[in-house]
């Protein structure tokens, strides 16, 4: 497993964190690529070096907020001795259910 280089982690993470605080201030289909670029102080270059385009950086942005979600739901479970969450399924639980 390759690990990522921090300056790249470093990069993303000033261009979703910008991206966010653009879509909460203008609406999501107000928001630019030359927008966040300005904002984050990086050329358009760079942003397309890691991403296609503002979809693809909020799909990424919307995956990682998923992964914090699911990491602080589990957390009251986690360290559970009784439960084994890596044996539990999904589908067993209503929490998502429609």
């Amino acid at each position: 497993m390759s690990k990522t280089d921090r300056r790249i982690e470093r990069t993303k993470a000033t261009l979703i964190a910008t991206f966010q605080q653009l879509v909460l201030e203008r609406g999501y289909s107000k928001v630019k690529v030359k927008d966040i670029v300005d904002e984050a102080n990086y050329n358009r270059t760079t942003f397309y070096v890691h991403y296609d385009g503002k979809e693809q950086l909020a799909k990424e942005m919307i995956e990682l907020e998923m992964e914090r979600f699911c990491y602080e739901f589990c957390k009251p479970v986690r360290d559970n001795p009784i439960l084994d969450l890596t044996k539990m399924n999904p589908n067993e639980t209503d929490v998502f259910s429609i």
